[in-house]
């Protein structure tokens, strides 16, 4: 088998580590909630396949994490609260509350599936066709390196990361402060699994990364560039956070013509995409095509 490996100096990681890295934290959720674990095949009959690419799933989804991280809602407020701002999803229209508390149950399992490391359907196995392997390629991390993720979401793949090397310090960053606290909580709950001194979450702005100045190898942003309001100011602030030979890379769905009922009517243009990054003080430098997404590598000009 040929390798899907982080390279540095001194440390390659085969894909099949990569994957016992996976199968490791997946282990733990479930020994640790084996009942919550057998209710997602509730959800599962109640939704349908939990696919990851189902934009309204993982909408409905983020929001009952976002909501119950923030604030102490109960089942009926959250119920009450996703159905009134994801209006018009199908899947919301037979949500109910003992969906909701699967959801809760098993979040750190769902962000899983939902970052396509594991399958989308019960038992949710190992997925290794996952593009998780195909960007560590690309992103290509060395060892004692300082890495930064911008608009992180749930944060699962630099938890993953963190799991995978000690030998990196990672800064997660995260516009929702609710996201940022259900992060630091996913970080304290695997320190078995990770170096809790080396990896956490912070709270940004729209404009401001909030990333100490001069001191990252790496930036990463996932997915997200295309929903940033304030672009320019955001790539300034990037470029501040970055160390003299940083890099930026991106990780971008590709605009396709309409008629698939799940893409983002807020994503780019790949052209323009690359236009407004280099007039903003980068140079692309190279890229990659993974499925339906464009993987981009830019240095500072």
């Amino acid at each position: 088998m040929l390798p899907v490996y982080l390279s540095s100096q001194d440390l390659i990681f085969s894909e099949s580590e990569i994957i016992q890295c996976v199968s490791d934290y997946r282990s733990k959720l479930i020994k640790e909630n084996i009942k919550a674990t057998d209710n997602l095949r509730i959800l599962e009959n109640n939704w349908g396949e939990l696919d990851p690419k189902n934009e309204e799933f993982e909408l409905i989804t983020l929001n009952i994490i976002a909501l119950k991280s923030r604030s102490d809602y109960s089942t009926k407020s959250l119920l009450r609260i996703v159905k009134r701002d994801c209006e018009g999803c199908k899947l919301v229209e037979n949500i109910t509350e003992q969906d909701i508390e699967i959801i809760l149950e098993n979040s750190e399992l769902i962000d899983l599936v939902l970052e396509g490391v594991l399958k989308s359907n019960y038992p949710f196995a190992i997925n290794p066709k996952s593009s998780v392997f195909a960007e560590l390629e690309f992103y290509q991390i060395e060892s004692g390196q300082t890495i930064g993720e911008i608009g992180a979401g749930n944060g699962t793949f630099s938890i993953l990361l963190g799991m995978i090397s000690d030998e990196i310090q990672i800064v997660i960053n995260e516009l929702e402060k609710g996201f940022v606290d259900y992060i630091s909580e996913k970080i304290s709950k695997n320190a078995q699994l990770l170096d809790v001194s080396k990896i956490e979450a912070i709270k940004g702005t729209k404009s401001k990364t909030g990333l100490r100045e001069n001191q990252f190898d790496k930036i990463i942003i996932r997915n997200a560039f295309h929903h940033f309001s304030k672009k320019e100011k955001m790539l300034e602030s990037i470029k501040q956070s970055l160390s003299e030979n940083g890099k930026i890379y991106l990780y971008e769905p590709i605009l396709v013509p309409s008629g698939n009922g799940n893409s983002c009517d807020k994503v780019l243009d790949k052209r323009y995409l690359v236009t407004i990054i280099e007039e903003n003080g980068f140079l692309l430098e190279e890229e990659k095509y993974v499925g339906s997404s464009v993987l981009l590598r830019f240095s500072k000009k």
